[in-house]
């Protein structure tokens, strides 16, 4: 079906109901938006208050379009009082889940990308499959428009979760995906963010969250070392790697966080070495921007001290990023061999990784 007509005949029925007119003026239903049970009156309100927006979405003017998509969005921005309720989320997908979709393939990009803004902000299960249909479109504005709302999707989960842990699950999994492959800085670094929001959820928001974003997040930094490696300009890429470090880092300093299950210590280490495997291989073929290199290694380092630690593990300071700066190379060599190479510290128990998952070059 037609999204305009779908609109016009979403406000035509409004009307049809016995509705007054309603201008584009017209107030959001005080309160709805944190009300756990919506009564008969308030669901008839919120497809009154949507009909007179939605039409809007596909205006000609670009202007219009973004005041139909914040005049949408105010009841679930921050600055409502209260948590939004998953029913009031429940309510909204219901009202726009077909429009969105179908807006979320228009030609014109602008379109494409608020109804991408508006899905990923309503934060409901419903939308994620146009978001991921999103993640896939050749656009690189559209994709990184979808990261967002996957990333306001786990935001709005840190409150009151409209999503189940499956939902989650398959949400990274597409998030992996993209962003093992992509060679575009904006999108690894739309990846990146969204596994962010993720990994801050909470064990009691929606339970195992956090540990699977890590470990989805260290399977794409593994990737990225290897397809950073091979190119010429790594510059731009590497501060997604920086930012992967940073985030991690992030999840094991967070006050929320008691313990993790080892196997994600483990996965935090890997991404240490990860690093330090890249930087060093980078520095073999003389390519990429010091000062980034030596903060990568700094990031892995520090990162490294901190899984370590959560498994009881001792290791020692390498100050590999010293060594860089001081033009110690052959300091630098023996430090990368000490830490990654054979008999290694991060291939010898507890660790035990292989000699070959530090290899950047096939």
């Amino acid at each position: 079906m037609n999204h305009r007509f779908l609109s016009s005949s979403l406000l035509a029925l409004a009307l049809c109901l016995g509705a007054p007119a309603l201008s584009l003026g017209q107030a959001f239903p005080q309160g709805a938006a944190q009300k756990t049970e919506l009564s008969a009156t308030d669901k008839t309100q919120i497809a009154q208050w949507l009909a007179v927006h939605t039409p809007r979405l596909s205006a000609e003017d670009p202007r219009e379009i973004k005041a139909a998509r914040e005049a949408i969005l105010n009841p679930l921005r921050s600055g409502q009082t209260g948590t939004i309720s998953v029913n009031f989320r429940k309510e909204m997908q219901e009202n726009l889940a077909v429009t969105l979709s179908t807006l979320a393939d228009d030609k014109r990009e602008i379109v494409a990308v608020n109804a991408l803004r508006i899905a990923g902000e309503i934060g409901h299960a419903t939308l994620v499959p146009t978001l991921t249909k999103g993640l896939k479109d050749k656009r690189v504005g559209v994709q990184y428009a979808a990261l967002y709302g996957y990333r306001s999707t786990f935001d709005a989960a840190k409150a009151a979760p409209a999503i189940t842990s499956t939902n989650i699950g398959q949400m990274l999994i597409e998030l992996r995906n993209i962003g093992s492959t992509t060679t575009d800085p904006r999108v690894l670094d739309g990846v990146i963010l969204a596994i962010e929001s993720c990994a801050a959820i909470t064990e009691t928001g929606v339970a195992g969250a956090r540990d699977l974003a890590i470990t989805e997040l260290s399977k794409i930094v593994q990737a990225q070392c290897r397809l950073i490696g091979a190119s010429d300009k790594p510059d731009e890429m590497l501060l997604g790697m920086l930012r992967a470090a940073t985030v991690a880092q992030g999840t094991l300093t967070a006050r929320a966080v008691v313990n993790l299950p080892p196997g994600v210590y483990l996965d935090l280490v890997g991404v240490s070495g990860d690093l330090v495997a890249l930087t060093a291989h980078l520095k073999s073929r003389a390519v990429g921007d010091d000062t980034t290199k030596e903060t990568l290694l700094r990031a892995a380092e520090s990162l490294l001290f901190l899984a370590a630690s959560g498994m009881n593990a001792k290791v020692d300071q390498f100050k590999l990023a010293d060594k860089l700066s001081a033009g110690d190379t052959a300091g630098f060599t023996n430090g990368v061999a000490s830490l990654i190479g054979t008999n290694g510290r991060l291939t010898i128990a507890p660790f035990n990784f292989t000699v070959e998952r530090f290899k950047i070059a096939n």
